[in-house]
């Protein structure tokens, strides 16, 4: 019996007489292109239509409306049609950027093809030692212990698997960690005396406050207190 691929569904207004109506698209048994109407658009929002999409494609893809075996998603199938998706809409530009790329390079490039069910405890946890291995960072790898958790956290939710095996990972004590560099007294002394007032300013505020250089580019007038004592974002 054929095995068909895990779906997400394609979420979509279409036009009904004169009113609108919500639509998800999808695949059925037999590939062919169908689709089901969730609801008046008048009725429910985006989130709202959203949300129905899902449930029926949980149904499409596990349960009373396929006869046919439903072929388990694999990472790659997964994170392109349901966790990225998601989460670029969610991500900063600069986040999404780096950790795209991140998830793209490491867990799918060596976990892609494999299916979210068949993936334990102790396979995800030799994943993680043998980036440490490799030589990548405590931090890097300590991102992909977090990624893994995220995925198989939204698998658990979409009720493509039952148990999310990641609970128990660990960043292998083995990954390389940076030492930490600080300026010395002089250093700092130096780095002030040679700039404008505005850019001693700048640096002040990343030495002393451990301002990030996307805060300070971010300061207005109105965030600062008249008395300059004080700056204040929300």
């Amino acid at each position: 019996m054929r095995r068909r691929r895990f779906q997400k569904g394609s979420l979509q207004l279409r036009k009904h007489a004169d009113r609108r109506v919500w639509v998800v698209l999808y695949y059925d048994q037999k590939s062919e292109r169908r689709y089901h109407t969730l609801g008046w658009a008048s009725e429910m929002n985006k989130g709202q239509a959203d949300e129905k999409r899902q449930e029926f494609m949980r149904e499409i893809n596990g349960g009373a409306r396929t006869t046919g075996a439903i072929r388990p998603p694999t990472v790659a199938e997964f994170l392109d049609q349901v966790y990225l998706p998601f989460y670029l809409g969610k991500w900063k530009e600069s986040t999404a950027g780096t950790s795209e790329n991140r998830l793209r390079h490491h867990i799918e490039k060596e976990l892609g093809a494999l299916r979210l069910q068949d993936l334990t405890l102790s396979p995800l946890q030799q994943f993680l030692e043998r980036k440490a291995a490799a030589g990548l960072s405590f931090s890097m790898v300590d991102h992909l212990r977090w990624d893994l958790s995220s995925i198989f956290e939204m698998a658990v939710s979409e009720k493509v698997i039952a148990v999310n095996p990641t609970s128990a990972l660990y960043t292998p004590k083995t990954a390389k960690r940076s030492e930490s560099q600080a300026m010395s007294a002089d250093q700092v002394e130096l780095a002030l005396g040679g700039v404008e007032y505005r850019e001693q300013v700048i640096l002040r505020l990343a030495i002393f406050a451990g301002m990030r250089p996307g805060e300070l580019l971010a300061i207005q007038r109105e965030h600062v207190r008249p008395d300059a004592s004080v700056i204040e974002i929300r």
